[in-house]
């Protein structure tokens, strides 16, 4: 691997890894076996193989907050942000405008 020497490099590596994992989904799908596959890019979402649902676990103050399991992805992203949005947090991580 191969330290990226600018900002365009820096987004290029990015936009490549996001694409590599978009594949692993698809390939996974295809094959009968997306449940095994999915990863998601939103901070405190993840795939539980045995439910076969979406996690949303987000780590607040250094502890895990457990919201729920989620049929998909953006609804376990949506508890995320209306917790976060309850709590009168600052950064909420998914918008919902």
């Amino acid at each position: 691997m191969t330290i990226p020497q600018n900002e365009e490099a820096v987004e290029e590596e990015f936009e490549d890894a996001v694409e590599d994992t978009s594949l692993a989904v698809v390939k996974g799908a295809a094959n009968g076996d997306a449940g095994d596959k999915r990863i998601s890019l939103i901070i405190g979402v993840s795939w539980n193989k045995s439910g076969r649902k979406w996690e949303a676990k987000p780590r607040v103050g250094g502890k895990q907050v457990y919201l729920g399991m989620h049929l998909t992805e953006e609804a376990a992203a949506q508890a995320i942000d209306s917790y976060v949005k309850a709590g009168d947090y600052t950064r909420p991580l998914l918008s919902t405008t």
